[in-house]
């Protein structure tokens, strides 16, 4: 136990003297020489002689690299954009990177030579690390022979060479001295030794990592997402003298032909939103956003001007329609093979049996109801249509044809608009020496839907024997309906308590912040578009036109005022387009019942 204790003794004071420089048991201090990165201590000739250990010190760190992207708009946006403009509006994502190191390790190899005759009994290798600031660190040190570990004490022969690997975690980049010493026990023959190696990380070998990043670039207008593109892989090496860079690129925006992005009348809200990607690594990245909002400008058709009637009176009007078209026409013959086999045999004497529905079919049932009424109106030597027969029937075989809900859609929301300009023709009789019209066939029971206030015909009915036990008949309500162009464009007070300066926010809740503040009186102007913004516009639209008919004495609508705000209110606080379109499809079909009064507000004579 005494030896044990002496040896510790021993070698601790062995460890200490040397911080002044290596120190053996007998003889002269031994010379430091160097070669390169090697720097050995050995013994000149003393008596006995030294170890002789030569080390290696290899630096490495990794260094992470963190980004950072902006967005901004670089071109002036004005607040509102005429109907036949073109907006262009310039973006800018900019991107930059900044690095830490961490991990810092110093490695390297220490070979021990016994220089003597003699053999030397090791009792460890030892490595330790002294920076300019930091802790000491003792090293890992592991010694193999034939690629099998060593254990000590271990006997190295004469002349022979033991080779020993280190490694060593630091805490920072600084500068120091790598130590490392081969003890040895008391019983050798040959005394310990000394090596060492400068601690430098300017030429460390250096791990990269998020080195590059993916962008894209996603844009939004009023809510519904109309792109989602690649702008580039940007790498460090990419990047200026300052460790940036950036994409810059211009898109165009307005509700006239050659904008890149539709607009619609009214507000419009644009998002644009830039996302990275670091490569390799999911989840990380970051984001940056701009937007802007405009005011598109869209003037409604002049009445003078332009004229529309719309289904509602071509369905229910009892004077003959205007060649070549006649009742019994059907939407196949007339608009071509674009049309859905399940509507294509539907007359358009039917039009107002088609109603809506979801997806493409739904789209081509509201497209199909405008329709009939446009080429009616276009082909009326009266009404001045904005298109002429040819023009109305290539305009919807070219909706059809690209199998688009959306452009259906919008197609179907201009005609109705046309169809609502106002209508110079007069319901009252037939025109002089036409026929009265026949009523409609019907349509495939998977088509036809009941109108409110549909009118049966005789057939089967008894006739009245007089007889006092006999039941009455119910007498058949006939309701009315007048349209939105009827309200947008007569000349009479509305019915109270509505103003046409009642905003839609006002009467409805749910009412989208882009359209909340638009005025009843305007409802012509709001227009469709994709989304749950386009189907609100297009519900609100014929809900103003069915609240003015349901609060008016003098039109019998199916519905009161508070049944029509309530199936509003619901609809718009489902969030959903295909519901929002349904209930506008149920109103649009009720407003088209047959307006009961004249222009000036007052019940037809």
């Amino acid at each position: 136990m005494k030896r044990f204790t002496l040896l510790l003794a021993v070698l601790f004071a062995l460890a200490a003297c040397s911080e002044a420089g290596p120190t053996v048991p007998q003889g002269d201090a031994p010379d430091a020489t160097t070669s390169g990165e090697l720097v050995a201590v050995t013994d000149p000739g003393g008596d006995p002689p030294s170890l002789k250990v030569e080390k290696t010190a290899k630096t490495f760190l990794d260094r992470t690299w963190s980004w950072d992207i902006t967005k901004e708009i670089t071109s002036e946006v004005p607040g509102v954009l005429a109907e036949d403009d073109v907006l262009p509006v310039g973006f800018l994502v900019g991107l930059s990177a900044t690095s830490e190191d961490s991990n810092w390790k110093v490695a390297g190899t220490i070979r021990v030579t016994n220089p003597s005759d003699l053999p030397a009994s090791i009792s460890e290798v030892w490595d330790r690390v002294r920076q300019e600031g930091q802790d000491e660190v003792l090293a890992s040190v592991v010694c193999v022979e034939d690629g099998v570990e060593v254990a000590f004490p271990y006997t190295l022969d004469p002349q022979d060479t033991l080779v020993c690997t280190y490694s060593a975690d630091l805490s920072s980049s600084a500068s120091g001295e790598n130590k490392a010493a081969a003890f040895v026990t008391d019983e050798s023959k040959v005394a310990l030794g000394f090596g060492y190696a400068d601690v430098d990380f300017s030429d460390a070998t250096v791990t990269e990592v998020s080195t590059c990043v993916d962008v894209r670039d996603v844009l939004a207008v009023n809510g519904t997402q109309v792109a989602d593109e690649s702008l580039g892989q940007v790498c460090v090496a990419d990047l200026d003298d300052a460790g940036a860079s950036s994409f810059a690129y211009t898109r165009s925006f307005g509700a006239a032909d050659g904008a890149d992005f539709q607009l619609w009348c009214g507000d419009n809200s644009v998002g644009n939103e830039a996302t990275l990607q670091v490569v390799g690594e999911d989840g990380a990245g970051g984001t940056a956003s701009a937007g802007f909002s405009v005011d598109v400008k869209c003037e409604p058709p002049v009445v003078d001007e332009f004229s529309g009637c719309s289904p509602g009176f071509w369905a229910n009007t009892r004077a003959a329609w205007p060649e070549p078209f006649s009742r019994t026409d059907t939407f196949g013959e007339v608009f071509g093979e674009g049309v859905d086999p399940s509507l294509a045999e539907i007359t358009l004497g039917n039009m107002l049996s088609l109603g809506g529905g979801p997806g493409v079919v739904g789209a081509q049932r509201i497209l199909l109801r405008a329709a009939a009424a446009a080429v009616l109106n276009a082909a009326n030597e009266v009404a001045h249509y904005p298109l002429d027969v040819d023009g109305v029937i290539s305009e919807v075989m070219a909706a059809l044809a690209t199998g688009e809900r959306g452009e259906i859609l919008a197609l179907a929301t201009q005609l109705d608009e046309w169809n609502n300009l106002g209508c110079p023709l007069d319901n009252r009789a037939p025109e002089e020496g036409s026929p009265e019209p026949q009523p409609d066939p019907t349509p495939e029971d998977d088509d036809k839907e009941e109108q409110p206030g549909e009118v049966g015909d005789d057939e089967g009915k008894d006739e009245d024997t007089g007889d006092d036990n006999e039941k009455d008949e119910e007498p058949k309500v006939t309701f009315a309906g007048c349209t939105p162009g009827f309200w947008a464009n007569m000349r009479g007070e509305w019915p109270s308590p509505y103003a046409r300066t009642d905003t839609f926010g006002e009467i409805f809740a749910g009412v989208h912040d882009a359209i909340a503040d638009t005025e009843l009186g305007d409802m012509l102007r709001l227009g469709g578009g994709p989304g749950v913004l386009g189907a609100q516009r297009i519900l609100l639209r014929a809900a103003a036109a069915a609240l003015l008919n349901a609060a008016n004495a003098d039109v019998n609508y199916p519905l009161s005022a508070d049944e029509v705000i309530d199936a509003v209110n619901d609809a718009l606080a489902a969030d959903d387009r295909g519901r929002i379109l349904a209930l506008a499809s149920e109103l649009d079909g009720q407003n088209n019942l047959g307006c009961s009064l004249n222009n000036a507000g007052q019940p037809n004579g």
